[in-house]
């Protein structure tokens, strides 16, 4: 099947991720990253938002959450950043206790998906979670959740169904009032129990 191209240029504000990027960002930035060692997986955003001890990117197919390398110690990271990935790992459970592994005591993981966003492929698409489904996920593999947060509305939603026809957000022209029977984006802050 092939995928419709969404046109994005380098000032495109995607309307279905302002809150959430918002929300991720404060949360972030309420932790002393400075002193953490971070990973974030298909990913290169974090290293610009915050300072870090340390900092890694690594992206798939050389990197895969359910395989990772065994260069990639267990207990090495003191956060890790999965934006938009999950939804493209074959068997998320094992994705999910491989950062697990990956994570020191107490490491914080930072992870957002899609809920009503179209298929994309990259190089596949499997899944999708509502809140409560997430929140179990996440608790099963030991996480303490921190916050888990949806976002989406009727408005936004229509807009990703007419994909030709998809804006930059306009803070004049399009609403962030949040529905929570439509949500576009889910994200959650968890840490490790030890």
């Amino acid at each position: 099947m092939k995928l419709p191209k969404i046109r994005r240029g380098k000032d495109f504000i995607d309307w279905c991720r302002v809150i959430m990027n918002q929300s991720t960002l404060s949360l972030i930035q309420n932790l002393d990253t400075s002193s953490m060692n971070a990973l974030e997986i298909s990913g290169r955003d974090w290293k610009k938002k915050c300072k870090f001890k340390e900092y890694t990117n690594v992206f798939y197919p050389e990197f895969d959450v359910c395989n990772p390398n065994p260069i990639f110690e267990k207990e090495s990271y003191d956060i890790i950043f999965a934006e938009q990935v999950f939804e493209h790992v074959k068997d998320p459970k094992k994705g999910l206790q491989e950062v697990y592994n990956l994570l020191k005591p107490n490491g914080y993981f930072l992870i957002t998906v899609p809920f009503f966003i179209m298929i994309h492929g990259s190089p596949e698409d499997y899944q999708r979670w509502t809140p409560d489904g997430f929140r179990i996920f996440l608790e099963s593999e030991n996480f303490k959740i921190l916050e888990l947060n949806s976002w989406g509305n009727k408005e936004c939603a229509i807009s990703y169904l007419s994909l030709d026809k998809l804006e930059s957000f306009d803070p004049d022209k399009h609403s962030l009032e949040n529905d929570p029977f439509i949500p576009l984006m889910i994200w959650a802050l968890v840490q490790k129990n030890v």
